[in-house]
């Protein structure tokens, strides 16, 4: 080999890496209802939780949510 390459240890491979819409690297998270909880009364408690919690975190961070069913549930009811 060394008469064609040059061989040495790469780092060492990441798992789990979660990318949004190819701005880079993300956290993610699931809020899960309570049985018999009203759903979009919890829709509407997490999305004011996260306004809250979005006026105490570092700049350059922020929480996107990815995924609301409100609007399926506002339309099947």
């Amino acid at each position: 080999m060394r008469d064609v390459a040059v061989v040495r240890r790469g780092p060492t491979l990441r798992n789990g890496i979660a990318d949004l819409d190819g701005q880079g690297e993300v956290v993610g998270g699931v809020v899960i209802e309570r049985e018999g909880a009203n759903a979009l009364k919890t829709i509407e408690a997490v999305k004011a939780r996260i306004t809250q919690l979005q006026r105490s975190l570092p700049k350059g961070v922020a929480i996107v949510p990815t995924y609301d069913r409100s609007q399926l549930i506002l339309e099947a009811v």
